[in-house]
């Protein structure tokens, strides 16, 4: 059996994407578990956040305490889903949009799953410094080109990773930031 797992992006939730990552989890024929991020926007109690980000002069930093708490509380809840559903890592994907990506990305090369799916995600620099080489687990980056919210520079902050994983980039032509689409799921 094959679990595949979905983390939002930030200000949404576990059924976010529904149709979407329903459509991913039949591709893969695996079963799906979407998380929510541990912390409540207090406007919108239906949305979520894994971390935030201070600006510190001219750059925005991310809160690194927030950051430390959602990828334990991830981490654990993805070993007890693997424990629940009597599987390995190797039998575990990693699905994340934005946010969620990059958790996505740092639970599962420390877990040491069989893939990782980053939906229009960056690394910011502080982040970078925590990310584990594994070169076994296979990631997929998906960005979409008409991505509006994400800057040059973070659409690029791939770039950075260690150059030793197994590592694919791909190119949604027509995806924006928060529209994941039939496109995405033909490329993976």
């Amino acid at each position: 059996m094959t679990l595949l797992i979905f983390l939002h992006g930030k200000g949404g939730n576990k059924n976010s994407q529904a149709e979407f990552v329903s459509e991913l989890a039949q591709k893969y024929q695996a079963e799906l578990v979407c998380l929510n991020a541990p912390y409540k926007f207090l406007a919108d109690e239906e949305a979520f956040y894994w971390f935030e980000k201070d600006k510190i002069g001219n750059k925005r930093m991310v809160r690194m305490p927030e950051w430390f708490c959602s990828v334990t509380m991830a981490l654990s809840a993805m070993v007890a889903l693997m424990r629940e559903k009597k599987v390995t890592a190797q039998d575990v994907i990693l699905c994340g949009h934005s946010q969620g990506g990059l958790v996505a990305l740092y639970c599962g090369l420390k877990l040491g799953v069989k893939e990782v799916i980053t939906l229009n995600s960056d690394i910011p620099d502080e982040i970078l410094e925590e990310i584990e080489a594994n070169p076994q687990v296979k990631i997929k980056w998906v960005q979409g080109a008409k991505d509006t919210f994400l800057d040059e520079k973070r659409k690029e902050s791939y770039k950075n990773l260690p150059q030793n994983l197994d590592f694919e980039y791909i190119i949604s032509p027509n995806s924006t930031h928060s529209d994941l689409d039939k496109e995405i799921l033909d490329l993976l």
